[in-house]
């Protein structure tokens, strides 16, 4: 698998074996966890704009991804397969690299990206000789993109970013590479993880911070929320932003140290509070029974009108009833 993602790596775009191997692992969170982790992975791999868009996941799917994160964020059985159908489309394309890496490997051009048969054959079941083929071919892939970084600072490329957190956490979780406190896999911030990277641990310090009037706090998003300065979504691993307690304003980490606009003040807050529906609620109710009562003494007082009337009607007609009897008579 190691040589195999180097090759993919190397050659091709290696967003569908990433996401595929990361969504391996992502069934093994709590609800919380899954919740968190469902949108960092959604936002980095399937969301139209991520980072690392997985070629062949088509817009509606990653609006039923998002609808459903949405509405179902809290049972576990509807979180849990989530990724389902992404990840059926992704293998074609796994299984395409698949096919062209065993090409390379038949025409004697597979030791360009690790060791050949033989030597991964007797390597196998020995945890020493398995590490130094991992030491080999992807630790200084990861240390070739975090220097890439670096080189770029402090403009951040996306790509590359999530890159680095993807790869690292493959190596971390599915090679149990040793733990090397300030090495190149501490260096980022890693999917589907409870603990905290040496990166991460930094950054959140950094929790709360004002800039402009802007009363920013970072914090984890779980639906797909667009950058308020550069108007890409806030992706990757949590806390993927800012948000601003007073404007509502959402925006990248890396965005926060370009803000040049100021905090317009507290947006319009909806009184939504269950007093006061109840109020609006009985408020209303007050209001229909005085329509009520106004259109029964308007009832009343139509019916006494239309009855006086009558009776001077039926009056008018007993007299003339009477006049003509007797002139009748006469």
């Amino acid at each position: 698998l190691a040589v195999f993602l180097n090759f993919v790596l190397t050659n091709s775009d290696p967003s569908a074996l990433l996401f595929y191997l990361i969504t391996m692992l992502y069934k093994e969170g709590s609800v919380k966890d899954m919740r968190k982790w469902a949108y960092e992975i959604h936002s980095t791999f399937l969301v139209p704009g991520a980072p690392l868009l997985c070629a062949n996941v088509d817009e509606a799917l990653a609006r039923e991804i998002d609808d459903m994160l949405q509405k179902e964020n809290g049972k576990a059985e509807k979180l849990s397969m989530v990724f389902l159908r992404s990840r059926v489309k992704v293998k074609d394309i796994i299984n395409q690299q698949l096919q062209q890496f065993q090409t390379k490997r038949t025409a004697g051009l597979g030791t360009m990206y690790g060791p050949n048969d033989q030597l991964l054959q007797m390597a196998k079941g020995d945890k020493v000789k398995e590490q130094r083929i991992i030491d080999e071919t992807l630790l200084p892939k990861l240390q070739q993109y975090l220097d890439e970084l670096e080189r770029e600072s402090p403009k951040e490329d996306p790509k590359k970013s999530a890159l680095c957190s993807a790869l690292s956490t493959v190596l971390m979780r599915f090679f149990v590479t040793r733990y090397n406190p300030g090495g190149p896999i501490d260096k980022v911030h890693h999917f589907v993880s409870r603990e905290k990277s040496f990166k991460s641990r930094l950054m959140t310090k950094n929790r709360k911070q004002t800039i402009c009037g802007h009363n920013l706090h970072l914090q984890p998003y779980y639906e797909v929320t667009r950058c308020n300065h550069c108007q890409n979504i806030l992706w990757g691993v949590s806390p993927q932003g800012y948000h601003c307690t007073n404007c509502e304003l959402n925006i990248h980490r890396a965005c926060a140290k370009d803000l040049n606009e100021y905090c317009p003040g507290p947006a319009v807050q909806k009184n939504d509070s269950k007093i006061t529906k109840l109020m609006e609620k009985i408020s209303s109710r007050n209001h229909h029974q005085d329509k009520s009562r106004r259109h029964d003494e308007d009832a009343t007082a139509d019916d006494t009108t239309i009855s006086g009337e009558y009776n001077r009607i039926d009056t008018c007609m007993t007299t003339n009833k009477t006049v003509g009897v007797g002139e009748h008579d006469e």
